[in-house]
């Protein structure tokens, strides 16, 4: 009996797991909307420089069903909502100029 019921909670969380992107992790506990996320510099075009508020769902790990891909510590979620390094956040801010 006991056999069955690790079978089946063993075929139950694989369903829940989910593949993630690069730089990225599953957890049965996150929210990709609580990930750091590419910002521009502060005291950048009137910025106070304070640092910004989490928002309250996030203050609190309480597991949210059924779960996210997060980006991996170090790592931030740009405008095309990908894990990238704080280097390459820069590059969302840049303007490209084409000849």
């Amino acid at each position: 009996m006991s056999l069955l019921v690790s079978q089946c909670s063993a075929k139950a969380v694989a369903k829940s797991v989910r593949a993630c992107g690069d730089n990225e992790t599953f957890d049965m506990c996150g929210m990709k909307e609580c990930d750091p996320k590419c910002k521009m510099e502060q005291n950048y075009e009137g910025d106070d420089g304070e640092e910004e508020e989490p928002d309250a769902e996030c203050l609190s790990y309480v597991c949210a069903v059924p779960g996210d891909c997060v980006c991996n510590k170090g790592y931030y979620r740009n405008k095309k909502d990908q894990c990238v390094t704080e280097d390459e956040c820069q590059e969302d801010f840049m303007d490209f100029i084409k000849d």
